[in-house]
């Protein structure tokens, strides 16, 4: 059982903070002066939860566990991006067969970080646009392959060639555990686009080892996304992918 509690301001002697880089002070600060490692902070409309063994939890404004992320990994992804499944500066663009075949769910690794929320997923097609599309749609798997967010069916959306697309998340996922994740994709079109990727690898023995890196899933998709998808084949090709 758990009680929702929001603490007033005169209830504790709270400090304000103006952004990210402000918490990670207070935090060496306080386990500076105190020897404590770690110290409790409440954002302003979230909330503090009281379980029935007596501890604090923290929940963001989705419910769930709240975890500082600290200030965002460099990267020169596109503006706004918070992870790539490769450099955008180094991925050679390369017309990747990506899906492989209509209804066939395509899945590629990528690092994320605890605290880090999902909206959306970005994702390029190369030189070959969809042709009579009728469901596609990205997705975000943990490493067993649960469905953890995903965009609407986009259904008979155009999706023309050389194009990025920013595919909303129906509900941003907050990554509770830093890890190895995977980007899903899928289609059903009469033709289905190319992705932009990197260069096919030769042979694909070092990617297919576990955690396997990138290749097919579910096939035989029609306009739901698979909960948990099936064993991962890996392949020669790779996906770029980023999300933010």
């Amino acid at each position: 059982m758990h009680t929702q509690t929001r603490i007033a301001n005169d209830a504790l002697s709270l400090l304000t903070v103006h952004a990210p880089e402000d918490i990670e002070f207070l935090i060496k600060e306080s386990e500076v002066l105190t020897g404590r490692a770690g110290r409790t902070f409440v954002i302003a409309g979230e909330n503090v939860i009281l379980d029935d063994q007596g501890q604090w939890h923290h929940h963001d404004a989705q419910g769930g566990e709240y975890t500082y992320a600290g200030p965002p990994t460099a990267n020169l992804g596109m503006t706004g991006v918070l992870a790539e499944t490769m450099p955008r500066e180094i991925c050679p663009e390369v017309n990747a067969t990506i899906p492989t075949a209509s209804g066939t769910l395509f899945m590629q690794a990528i690092y994320l970080k605890a605290g880090q929320l999902v909206s959306n997923i970005i994702l390029s097609s190369a030189t070959t646009a969809a042709g009579t599309p009728t469901n596609y749609r990205a997705c975000l798997f943990d490493a067993n392959r649960n469905l953890l967010a995903e965009s609407a069916n986009q259904t008979t959306t155009a999706w023309a060639a050389n194009t990025v697309k920013t595919l909303a998340m129906t509900t941003p996922y907050r990554v509770p555990t830093s890890g190895l994740y995977y980007i899903g994709f899928w289609m059903t079109a009469t033709t289905v686009i190319t992705m932009k990727g990197g260069t096919a690898k030769t042979g694909g023995q070092l990617a297919s080892q576990t955690p396997i890196l990138h290749g097919t899933s579910s096939t035989g998709l029609t306009t739901t996304s698979p909960n948990p998808a099936a064993a991962i084949t890996g392949g020669l090709v790779t996906l770029y992918a980023a999300v933010s």
